[in-house]
């Protein structure tokens, strides 16, 4: 199956941007690292440690660019556990010498991972909330995938010093729906958890979110364009249902960002979104805690932007999070 447009786009960008010469890969399965793989063309000396491959690596390994030259074990080798593909890659990894099949707990072992050059993970994920929760084997309760090596492959790029730890998703579905979500979907199942996300690419740009805060991971990083155009402002309109929590009129509060002692909020109002960034302090003594009677006995006080309409023991908790 042909990339779609954004896949396309977040092949380019990826090609362009995070896959250095010399750089060892991993592809997971599906048409964005196969869209990757197409723009790889004028790179050199690449490797391939990598738990599965398909087709799109044969045009890279007949033109010379896939080399494995750079590996300081198995060099000169294609490494991998299994592949899936047409009857042409069948035909060229049969008694190939340059085609190692090995177990999965070798190809797969994050330390193993870590020592190929410039390890760089390509990995493809079903959606990712806006904390940085990545969910890649389900769609809400429905298993679509297996977990695989998602999270091995991720944590070994991480560990590697020139290393690039990828996850990559269009911003949308076919349907339109956002796949950059304020919380993941009911009963989906968390893959990769937000401590190992480094590169987030959609057809819009790369977010670079390791070991930046919350603040700036919701902000959708500024580093190389944006998660999405405007898609956080749309996808909290369509979503206002579910983050109501106080209503004026037919104004409604969505909660964006979560802090220790702030809260960034926007404002629905009629087809108009505006944006305030409030901050909470609370009474001196207070310790943190969910109980919301004790929460909602303590007098907190609101700075600038005050015509906030949250319940103030439900503020006081969320910023004590």
């Amino acid at each position: 199956m042909s990339p779609s447009p954004a896949e396309s786009a977040i092949g380019k960008l990826i090609a362009e941007n995070l896959v250095s010469n010399g750089a060892t890969l991993q592809m997971g399965i599906g048409s964005i690292p196969n869209a990757v793989l197409a723009r790889l063309s004028s790179h050199r000396d690449l490797g391939v440690h990598t738990e599965m491959f398909s087709d799109g690596i044969l045009p890279l390994v007949e033109s010379g660019v896939i080399t494995n030259a750079k590996k300081k074990e198995n060099q000169g080798r294609i490494v991998t556990s299994f592949c899936s593909g047409t009857r042409r890659l069948y035909d060229f990894i049969d008694d190939n010498p340059l085609v190692r099949f090995l177990d999965v707990s070798y190809v797969n072992n994050s330390h193993i991972i870590s020592k190929q050059p410039k390890m760089t993970a390509i990995n493809a994920c079903v959606e990712i909330d806006i904390t940085g929760q990545v969910v890649s084997d389900s769609i809400g309760p429905k298993i679509y995938s297996g977990v695989g090596g998602q999270v091995d492959f991720l944590k070994g790029a991480s560990l590697n010093p020139e290393g690039k730890p990828i996850l990559a998703l269009p911003s949308r579905t076919n349907k339109g729906i956002p796949r950059i979500v304020p919380t993941i979907k009911a009963g989906a199942g968390v893959v990769t958890g937000r401590a190992l996300v480094h590169h987030v690419v959609t057809e819009h740009g790369i977010a670079c979110l390791f070991g930046k805060s919350l603040q700036v991971g919701k902000e959708g990083g500024k580093e190389k364009g944006e998660w999405g155009e405007g898609i956080f402002a749309r996808m909290l309109t369509e979503e206002s249902s579910r983050f109501r929590t106080s209503c004026l009129g037919n104004s409604i509060f969505l909660i964006v960002a979560l802090f220790k002692n702030c809260c960034l909020l926007y404002l629905y109002h009629g087809e108009s979104l505006v944006q305030f960034f409030l901050h909470c302090s609370l009474s001196s003594g207070a310790s943190p805690g969910p109980d919301l009677d004790r929460a909602s006995r303590r007098q907190g006080r609101i700075g600038e932007g005050s015509l906030c309409p949250f319940p103030s023991n439900l503020m006081h908790q969320w910023c004590e999070r």
